[in-house]
């Protein structure tokens, strides 16, 4: 008999763990209101209302303060990386871009080398090559609208940009050096992630549009400084000695190929000599 209590007390105590496990259980789950992607959404991607779908879920407390993000904080965001339909959505999917407010001016390029791998929404640097060796980001982390092609049967031959007022003037000081000092061209490099840091911007402009920067009630947020200007007269020094160098070596080149001026000449006929 004191056998069979011991088993009914112990079967007793077991289910009690049982039921206080299932408890402590389902006290971690809590309902929560999440948000889906109603469709696939490719990196690089911003985020729309029309995009979201909400239902409540139970998840562990500790995942709840994740997932249950306000739609509002989301829309208008970037995908990091391309996310499938149905993806539950968490703020680390996305990023912002607080410098597309001043980039507002719509600019069609086709000046410029493009790598083949390009495709809208990438986010790339147009950088200038001197023929010194010399090179400089334009434009930092510029995101592609649209890829300009001259019919379906054709590659790609521009791109779209939306840019801002000093964009603009630091590619047309870009333009002005790509026409002055041959060999120099434009070229865009693409962003392996969307969500790396941008890089800094490191050509210095020409004098005259630094000057024109300077008063442009248009540039909201102007971050030149007097540096750039002393880097754009150790540019220009470098160009200089470097067109120098090589008119030197053109110069050398015809001299070389010129017939020379100790050769012979050609004997006079004799019945000219005895007059």
């Amino acid at each position: 008999m004191s056998i069979l209590l011991l088993i009914q007390r112990y079967n007793c105590r077991v289910l009690k763990q049982a039921v206080s496990a299932y408890e402590a259980e389902q006290n971690a789950y809590v309902d929560t209101n999440v948000y889906l992607l109603s469709k696939a959404l490719p990196a690089g991607e911003a985020l729309t209302k029309d995009d979201l779908t909400s239902c409540t879920v139970k998840l562990p407390r500790s995942q709840s303060i994740l997932y249950a993000s306000d739609s509002k904080n989301l829309i208008g965001q970037y995908a990091k990386t391309a996310l499938k339909k149905g993806q539950l959505l968490t703020a680390d999917f996305f990023y912002s871009d607080e410098r597309l407010t001043e980039r507002n001016r719509y600019l069609e390029l086709s000046d410029i080398r493009l790598p083949e791998s390009v495709h809208t929404n990438n986010l790339i640097d147009i950088r200038i090559s001197f023929p010194t060796g010399e090179d400089y980001i334009v434009l930092n982390q510029q995101r592609v609208l649209s890829l300009l092609n001259e019919d379906e049967a054709t590659s790609v031959c521009g791109i779209a940009l939306n840019l801002s007022e000093e964009d603009l003037l630091r590619l047309s000081s870009a333009r002005v050096d790509e026409n002055l000092f041959e060999g120099t061209y434009l070229y865009a490099v693409i962003y392996q992630a969307d969500f790396e840091n941008a890089a800094v911007t490191t050509y210095p402009v020409n004098p005259q549009v630094f000057t024109l920067m300077q008063w442009d009630p248009n540039i909201v947020s102007l971050f030149t400084v007097k540096k750039e200007q002393e880097k754009r007269s150790v540019l220009e020094n470098h160009l200089q000695l470097f067109t120098q160098k090589e008119m030197g070596n053109s110069i050398e080149a015809e001299l070389e190929s010129l017939p020379d001026s100790q050769e012979e000449l050609p004997e006079q006929d004799n019945n000219i000599s005895q007059m």
